[in-house]
């Protein structure tokens, strides 16, 4: 901006005084144009930036507390479940420890066994 002043001060001399203050006013005003645009444009462009950002902190932070609350809420249903487990087998005078699968098929929480799949048929060859 400086150079281009210097050039436009330096050979408007040369000019009439009319054109002189021509180019002086439209350099002023060029350079006041110039400034405030790009400097409008700058803060719009920082602020759109920092709106990203503060908005992807805040979708962050819910997928984190999202995380937590599942987390919690699986240890509380596993608490659940020990809870239930350990009342069934004071109902049915069993020791305490791990229960046989078999003793907790009735138990809601607890896998349900399933029979053991038959074996695959023999392959049949047809030559």
């Amino acid at each position: 901006v400086l150079g281009c002043c210097f050039f436009i001060v330096y050979w408007g001399v040369y000019l009439e005084s009319r054109a002189q203050w021509a180019t002086h006013a439209a350099s002023f005003v060029g350079c006041i144009m110039n400034l405030g645009v790009f400097e409008s444009m700058k803060c719009v462009v920082i602020t759109c930036i920092n709106l990203v950002k503060s908005e992807t902190e805040r979708r962050q932070g819910e997928l984190e507390q999202r995380k937590l609350r599942m987390a919690l809420k699986a240890q509380r249903l596993q608490e659940r479940a020990g809870r239930k487990r350990k009342q069934v087998l004071k109902e049915r005078n069993l020791p305490p420890g791990r229960p046989s699968p078999l003793l907790t098929q009735g138990l809601r929480s607890a896998p349900l066994l399933k029979p053991p799949l038959p074996p695959p048929p023999p392959p049949t060859s047809t030559s």
